[in-house]
């Protein structure tokens, strides 16, 4: 309900702020404006989701009266006049407290940073997670301009995307947690990041965002966000880490990263972390490197999908167990 409150209180704010310093025509549209309401605007919430699951090519086809286009459910919502008005004013926040663009001070997740913190507290307060947690980056398409889109030319379903960083539950895949990924010419956490890099600053962030720490969970994060300083920092603060890790990290024992042969698994244990390499096959150039807080230097042999044994350590059965959570 506090959402939608804010919803409606923004947009009508917003809706008088554009029509009182607004010259308008006589037959202009935005003279229709009546404020909107909590009912109204979760009838039109809903229509915006209806126009994600029902496809069509623009916002007047969903009150096209053509047999081909008919679909009678938005007109019975809503007029086309008043869904466009509706989406015209649609705001989160008070416009005038915000910063302009080009301004130094300028956030350009300001006008929907309150959408995102009222969801990381509706995750927190309604779902206690198992003990494995994971971490990872999370991808949405978009067409719109924004100094927070990403240019990613691997990614097939769409290159231009705005990045989040979530924190999820490996077990059932519930989001704990999230935020936007401003660039890397954001100034937030620019010490912190050229001390320690990206990985290490996303991973406290997150686990930070729920207060996470000293309760004992278990995070598994790919070798983006994996080094030796998050693994002892996180160990001091009672969580455990698992994941992969890149060759060219620091503290890593040149034992480690020597020549594998196929099938070749090396262990190295240093207090309380365990390092792991492995060399499953031929066609695998360089073997996998595991860093671990948790798990011991042993290895099974499993029954995969296909029906085939393979032996294993278990420490890398355990990461692709639970590394799926995003």
């Amino acid at each position: 309900m506090q959402l939608f409150t804010i919803m409606v209180t923004e947009t009508n704010r917003y809706a008088r702020q554009v029509i009182q310093s607004t010259h308008l025509s006589p037959n202009s549209r935005l003279k229709q404006w009546q404020p909107t309401t909590v009912a109204e605007m979760r009838a039109f919430i809903a229509a915006v989701l209806n126009m994600g699951l029902i496809k069509k090519p623009t916002i007047f086809s969903y009150w096209s009266t053509d047999a081909n286009l008919l679909t009678p459910w938005f007109s019975q919502m809503f007029s086309r006049n008043r869904f466009q008005l509706l989406l015209r004013f649609f705001h989160f926040v008070d416009n005038s407290k915000l910063h302009p663009p080009g301004h130094p001070l300028c956030d350009p997740t300001a006008k929907f940073q309150v959408l995102v913190d009222i969801a990381n507290n509706v995750f927190l307060r309604y779902y206690t997670p198992h003990q494995q947690l994971s971490v990872d980056e999370s991808l949405v398409g978009t067409k719109a301009y924004s100094h927070l889109i990403q240019y990613l030319p691997n990614k097939h379903h769409h290159r231009w995307e705005v990045k989040f960083w979530m924190l999820c539950d490996s077990v059932v895949n519930y989001c704990l947690g999230f935020y936007v990924y401003r660039g890397a010419k954001s100034d937030d956490d620019k010490n912190e990041i050229k001390e320690n890099g990206l990985g290490y600053v996303v991973v406290m962030k997150l686990l930070t965002l729920g207060s996470y720490m000293q309760k004992g969970y278990h995070v598994f994060c790919d070798n983006f966000f994996t080094s030796i300083p998050l693994a002892e920092k996180l160990y001091s603060v009672g969580t455990y880490l698992t994941g992969t890790i890149r060759r060219k990290r620091k503290f890593l024992p040149r034992g480690l990263l020597s020549n594998y042969a196929v099938g070749q698994l090396k262990f190295f244990k240093k207090s309380f972390i365990l390092l792991c390499g492995f060399r499953q096959k031929k066609s695998q150039r360089n073997p996998v490197l595991l860093v671990s807080t948790s798990s011991s230097a042993t290895s099974s042999e499993k029954t995969i999908r296909n029906r085939q044994s393979v032996k294993k350590p278990d420490v890398i059965f355990e990461y692709n167990k639970y590394m799926g959570g995003i």
